[in-house]
This record gives structure tokens, C-alpha cells and sequence, in this order.
């Protein structure tokens, strides 16, 4: 009996010592205002000031072969925006001979050689940030080959017109430090190196090598798997990635880093290392507080939608000052930390990285339902009240546009979570329609299938789906429809839910009184 007792004892201090590690936190301002949200929009705005260039015929020569495998071997330090190396990729061609390879670099950068198979190619064909080269000798259709392109120079200026920051360089006087990081999303890719800036063609795995100067370290996808000393007193780290990524996640940060390391535990005794690089031991106590809250939404969302989908390999954040915060797989870049901005670029590992948006028409696949991840963490680990308060803003943001002087309402009616241009940076990362209505529309699936259990049900079998692949709107609305048991086609508008605030009204659901879900079971909403 007493063997008994000591066990239930211990039972219920196990019991208050996980609650006491999942504390209620009550938010501060900037969680509930919606700032995660637009320091996210505004990152994007800030750095990507030119329209894709890309022209049709270039995209079909692209379209004759599918990446499998990139290796970016590069110098880099922590004061310059000057980049050089190769880039090898590995591919399959199509269904056709390959007899050119076609792939993006900025012309700021110079091509010194392309070799194909081992063989050096005729000089490249160039225009604007198009290139393409003359095979010395076709490729048979549904072949593998490898190509290895060698380049240097200084990537391009965002002060510049029309070019922006892929690659950038800051000092940070608070912490008295140099930093260089890159930051590619949506086209900005060949801004630091030569690729294949396509949606749709994910690679299967990458490695990412950076030699750079001691006591430089970097940040990058992955694991690193060693750091080898060379002489000039500098290092190469090499980072080593083996699940499939979209070329605007490939990401280095480079600067004299402290490593911060905590950990998250998932079922089955997996445990997952938060990888932190900060500026500095000051940063760090800076900072701690907030990045310790990384776990707990890592194993929070892992619950809602689905294992961490990179386990295996980390997660983890690399300071740079861009303004807020940048989703890189398995490395999120951001300038600081608070509750809702470290748990938007989280959830962006399930939405964004792990199943990404297969056209930018689509962006609120990404951002819409990773600012449904700051909701979901209020409501799990903060109050429901706080929860609330943060959809109502998000409700607000979508109705009127506030002035952020006067504090002023203007109605602004319409408009889509489609993305009709998908040439407008601006439009792609709209706050008010890519995110806030974005995460308007994920909380009314969620209340037009009254169940929690179906909800999250078709999360997790979305992205079990399409892991490490593309999908649109469509293929969203088709799981939803499995789960609702019935045509959501009305909702959804032909695949995008464009019209979502006027369905709503037609079937009798009042926007701003859409309810904070309830495990398992959603309350009737008051009339």
C-alpha cells in the first residue's frame, strides 16, 4: 500500500512539474497587435524590390530538367556582401535531349567556368539574370548528370534600382557586431548564387560549405556535420541537409556566434536540438527568455499537425538585423525574439517548408496558416483571452486599415487571399490579405467543421500528403472536403477562397463573432 501511495505521489509531481514547464504567459502588446505579422511582411518588402525577370522562353529551357541535389561551396565573412565559389547541381533531365542548361545569376556576378558532366562548356549566353550554356554534348532524356558552375563577386545592392538584398551585410551597434546572412524570398535566390528559381522543382537535399574567417561561425540548413580547420586562420562549415527544400529556403548567416543550444521532447524519446546562434553572451541574456519558449510551441504544433517534419536534423535561429524574421529550413533568420514572431517562423516549417505553396497565388498556404500559429500558441499556451484578443485584432486588420498615428479606421472591403499578380512583391506579401485574412479563412474551416478533431485531422493528413512537395489551394480544399463530408466548393470560390467574408454571411456565420475553438469540440457560437 505505501509502495502504491509513493507511486501516485510521484505521478502528480511528474503531473506539476510539466505544467509548471508549460506556464501560462500573458503577452505583451506586440503579440496581439498583429506585429509579428507585418515585421514578417515588411522583411519581405524591405529586400525584395524588383519583379520577377525571368522570361517565359528561359522558364521552359529550366523546365527540361528537375534538380535533384545542390552543393554551394562558398567564402563568405561577416563584413561584406562578397561571395565566390562553385554551385554543383545534380538533375534529371525531362522527357527531351538536354542540349542547354538554363539557370539564374545576377549579373552583378561573374560566371568564371560551367562544366557539364566533367566537361567545360562554351561560354554562357547571358541576359539580364538568364543564362544558359551550350552542352558539348546532349544529355539522353531521363538522365541524371551533374553540372558544377564556378562564379564570384559582390552581390548586389539594395540601394540600387531594381535590385534588392539577397545578400546582405550590417553592423549591429548594440552588440557590436558584423553580420552577414542572405534572405531570398520570392526571387532573390540568384542574387548570391546560381540556381533554378522554380516553385515547384524541389530538391531532394542539399549541402551548404562556407569558409569564412575564425571565430566566425555559420548558420545554415541542416546538420552540421563538421567544421574543418585550413590555413589563414580560417574554417570551413559544412552543413548537410537530406529533405527536400524550395531554393528560397536555402539560407547562410554568417558572424561571430554564440551557440545557444536547447531541446525539444516529442513522443517515442525523440529529441529535437534548437540550435540558436546569437550575436553574443549579451544578446543571449537579451534574449533567453523568449528563445526558451521555443520547445513548447515546437512540441505544441508537433501535436496539432504532425511530428516536426525535420526531426532528424534540427531546428534553430541565426540573429541578423532584417527587421523580424525569415522562415529558412531548420535555421529560421530573426532579428529578435517575442512569443508570436518565434512561433509564426515555426509553424512555417510545417506550412511553407515542409508542404509549400506550389505557386505564389498561393502564399497564404505559408503565411495565412503560420499566422494561425501565433493564435494556436495563445491559445495553448497563453489565455484564452489573449487568444481572442489576438483574432479579434486579426479581424479588424482585415476589415479596416488603421492609422498608425491616429489610430484612425478606414473601411477596406475586398479583396483576396489569391494572389493575382504574382509578378507584385508587394501584393504577394500583403499583410492585411496573405496573412491576417489568410488566418482568418484557416479559423473559419475550422468553424465550419465544428469538430476540432476533423480540423486538425486534415492538417495532419495534409502534411502527410504532400511532405516535402507543393500543393495549391485545391489540394487543401479537397482534404477539407473529406473531412466536412460535403462540398466546400462555395467556401472555397473554384480553389481560392476569395470570397470567403460573403460566404460566410450567406450561411449565416457573422464574421466577428467567429469563436475561439475549444478542444475537441467547438462551442455554439452566440447569436
Amino acid at each position: 500500500m505505501t509502495r502504491l501511495l509513493l507511486f501516485w505521489v510521484c505521478l502528480l509531481l511528474m503531473g506539476q512539474n510539466a505544467q509548471a514547464q508549460r506556464s501560462a504567459y500573458r503577452p505583451v502588446a506586440a503579440d496581439l497587435n498583429g506585429s509579428a505579422a507585418r515585421s514578417c511582411a515588411e522583411t519581405h518588402l524591405r529586400t525584395s524590390t524588383r519583379q520577377e525577370l525571368t522570361t517565359p522562353a528561359h522558364r521552359r529551357l529550366m523546365d527540361r530538367y528537375d534538380v535533384k541535389y545542390y552543393k554551394l561551396d562558398l567564402a563568405l565573412e561577416n563584413n561584406a556582401r562578397t561571395v565566390g565559389g562553385s554551385v554543383r547541381l545534380r538533375a534529371r533531365t525531362g522527357g527531351q535531349n538536354l542540349d542547354v542548361l538554363a539557370f539564374e545569376l545576377h549579373p552583378a556576378l561573374l560566371l568564371d567556368s560551367v562544366l557539364v558532366n566533367g566537361r567545360r562548356t562554351a561560354p554562357p549566353r547571358r541576359e539580364a539574370g538568364d543564362v544558359s550554356v551550350t552542352l558539348p554534348q546532349p544529355i539522353a532524356a531521363n538522365t541524371l548528370f551533374d553540372a558544377v558552375i564556378y562564379y564570384h563577386g559582390t552581390a548586389p545592392n539594395g540601394s540600387s534600382a531594381a535590385i534588392g538584398n539577397a545578400l546582405d551585410t550590417r553592423y549591429v551597434s548594440r552588440y557590436d557586431v558584423n553580420v552577414t546572412w542572405s534572405l531570398s524570398e520570392p526571387f532573390h535566390a540568384y542574387e548570391w548564387w546560381p540556381c533554378k528559381q522554380v516553385l515547384t522543382d524541389k530538391v531532394d537535399s542539399t549541402d551548404v560549405w562556407i569558409t569564412t574567417k575564425n571565430p566566425n561561425k555559420v548558420g545554415s540548413n541542416g546538420v552540421l556535420t563538421r567544421v574543418v580547420p585550413l590555413p589563414d586562420n580560417r574554417s570551413r562549415y559544412e552543413w548537410k541537409s537530406r529533405h527536400p527544400i524550395a531554393y528560397y529556403l536555402v539560407s547562410v548567416a554568417v558572424a561571430p556566434y554564440l551557440e545557444y543550444v536547447n531541446y525539444a521532447n516529442l513522443p517515442n524519446a525523440v529529441r529535437v536540438p534548437i540550435v540558436n546562434y546569437v550575436y553574443n553572451q549579451a544578446a543571449l541574456n537579451d534574449n533567453r527568455v523568449e528563445i526558451d519558449r521555443t520547445p513548447g510551441f515546437l512540441e505544441n504544433f508537433s501535436a496539432l499537425v504532425g511530428t516536426y517534419p525535420f526531426a532528424n536534423e534540427k531546428y534553430g535561429h541565426s540573429m541578423a538585423p532584417i527587421g523580424g524574421g525569415m522562415e529558412h529550413q531548420t535555421m529560421t533568420t530573426q532579428d529578435g525574439f517575442n512569443f508570436t514572431l518565434t512561433a509564426h517562423e515555426l509553424f512555417h516549417q510545417w506550412f511553407g517548408n515542409n508542404v509549400t505553396c506550389a505557386s505564389w497565388e498561393d502564399i497564404w498556404l505559408n503565411e495565412g496558416f503560420a499566422s494561425y500559429g501565433e493564435y494556436l500558441s495563445l491559445q495553448a499556451l497563453s489565455t484564452p483571452q489573449s487568444a481572442r484578443q489576438w483574432m479579434d485584432r486579426a479581424h479588424e486588420q482585415v476589415q479596416f486599415r488603421i492609422d498608425p498615428i491616429t489610430g484612425v479606421l478606414t473601411n477596406t472591403p475586398g479583396g483576396s487571399v489569391r494572389v493575382p499578380d504574382t509578378t507584385s512583391v508587394g501584393r504577394i506579401f500583403d499583410q492585411r490579405l496573405s496573412y491576417k485574412k489568410g488566418a482568418a479563412v484557416v479559423h473559419m474551416l475550422r468553424y465550419l467543421l465544428h469538430d476540432d478533431t476533423k480540423f486538425f485531422r486534415a492538417l495532419r493528413t495534409f502534411q502527410a500528403t504532400y511532405a516535402g512537395r507543393t500543393a495549391r489551394t485545391a489540394d487543401l480544399q479537397r482534404v477539407f472536403e473529406v473531412e466536412a463530408g460535403r462540398s466546400l466548393g462555395a467556401f472555397f470560390s473554384n480553389g481560392t477562397p476569395a470570397k470567403a467574408i460573403q460566404y460566410s454571411a450567406s450561411a449565416g456565420i457573422r464574421w466577428g463573432a467567429i469563436c475561439c475553438c475549444k478542444p475537441l469540440k467547438l462551442p455554439l457560437c452566440p447569436t
